[in-house]
């Protein structure tokens, strides 16, 4: 099952986009069938969460493991009006607070999801057919990057996000830096403007000095 690692500070700028774009967290999307995410507040003083979901269409599954210790899981039905319904409960947690409980859990992976998916600069009024598009592009792009993917072993990623230009990316986790003046990109997810998502294989840039190619150039006179 592929990962999601998310830092209190990851999830603190993903819930500012949610409350901007609640509509496209309403639909439920996910590029995943199956999903990992672990959102490590403890630095902060909160909790080590750990959230495993099974997308199948209408049907959500969740795992759930707090501070190392499993909670238990329950099962949800999506309705085409965005609303979800309990199916099966099976949380070892306070009866009174449970309620509230599955729906932050539930309320976690729908902006997750939505975030990855529309990405940081979607527009909030985006039409039906582009968000189709943008949601195809997307799994598309997930496929390549579990099947060509050369950061992780048996086809399971371990993703993590990253600041690019004041901007939130997903991307696989691995070793970023190297000596000698190169550097490693991971492997990302892409957004275009035009809807189109692409999975960017991780290569390196940068070459020391002793393997740069020198240029040579002709001197025309008049």
């Amino acid at each position: 099952m592929d990962k999601i690692l998310m830092t209190k500070s990851d999830f603190d700028y993903i819930f500012e986009w949610k409350e901007r774009h609640k509509d496209l967290v309403r639909r439920y999307v996910s590029p995943f069938k199956a999903i990992e995410i672990r959102v490590d507040a403890t630095k902060d003083g909160g909790t080590l969460i750990y959230a495993k979901c099974i997308n199948e269409g209408n049907i959500l599954k969740f795992n759930i493991t707090l501070d190392k210790n499993p909670i238990g899981n329950f099962k949800l039905s999506k309705s085409i009006n965005g609303t979800c319904s309990l199916l099966k409960d099976n949380l070892k947690y306070a009866a009174e607070n449970k309620d509230s409980f599955i729906q932050d859990i539930l309320g976690l992976y729908a902006m997750t999801m939505a975030f990855i998916t529309f990405g940081d600069d979607v527009s909030p009024d985006i039409s039906e057919n582009e968000c189709e598009t943008i949601v195809k592009n997307m799994k598309r792009a997930v496929s390549k990057s579990s099947k060509g993917s050369t950061t992780h072993n048996s086809n399971n990623i371990t993703y993590i996000f990253t600041k690019h230009k004041n901007k939130l990316d997903l991307a696989a986790k691995g070793s970023h830096m190297s000596p000698r003046g190169i550097f490693g990109v991971r492997g990302h997810f892409r957004h275009y403007k035009n809807g189109n998502v692409i999975w960017i294989e991780p290569y390196k840039k940068g070459l020391p000095n002793n393997k740069r190619k020198n240029k040579n150039y002709k001197i025309q006179t008049a």
